[in-house]
């Protein structure tokens, strides 16, 4: 984990805790943020970044994205279609049923209930409960979504392998 304070001028590093390659990270404010990686490995901040908790994932899956509407509640997802859920920062996780066993490597929310999980074979995944339940959408193609983002409930992108761009309205 590396830090900066001046724009990206200069970078510090910062003692992780953990050897595991981390993959994901997400900060909702300056001084809340997440990392996830290999081996389920999930740890959280709430000083900036200074100190870091591992937390227990539940999940021995590589995870690859995380995302943040609060400090509070949570999502990551990750290998063999694992996505988890947290409604207290990060202390404890809950496993959420996906539908598929793709590794899923993007990840976004609008609020507490819209968010969308992407991944290998064009596998696109949508929720409006919160992640209770997620249903499958057609994405068109077969390359891997490796990042989500949306302005509200209706206007998104993707994007992904082989220059792979992708818009929903």
């Amino acid at each position: 984990l590396l830090m900066t304070t001046d724009g990206g001028r200069s970078w510090s590093p910062q003692t992780s805790g953990t050897d595991a390659t981390l993959s994901a990270l997400y900060f909702v404010d300056a001084d809340h943020g997440w990392a996830g990686g290999r081996d389920g490995t999930l740890l959280m901040t709430t000083d900036g970044g200074r100190s870091w908790s591992p937390q227990t994932s539940g999940t021995n899956a590589r995870l690859l994205a995380l995302h943040f509407v609060d400090a509070d509640r949570g999502w990551a997802c990750g290998e063999d279609g694992t996505l988890l859920m947290t409604t207290d920062g990060g202390r404890s996780w809950s496993p959420q049923t996906s539908g598929t066993d793709a590794t899923l490597s993007a990840l976004y929310f609008v609020d507490a209930d819209h968010g969308w999980a992407g991944g290998r074979d064009g596998t696109l995944l949508m929720t409006t409960d919160g992640g209770r339940s997620w249903s499958p959408q057609t994405s068109g193609t077969n390359a891997r979504l490796l990042a989500l983002h949306f302005v509200d409930a209706d206007r998104g992108w993707a994007c992904g392998e082989d220059g792979t761009l992708l818009m929903t309205t």
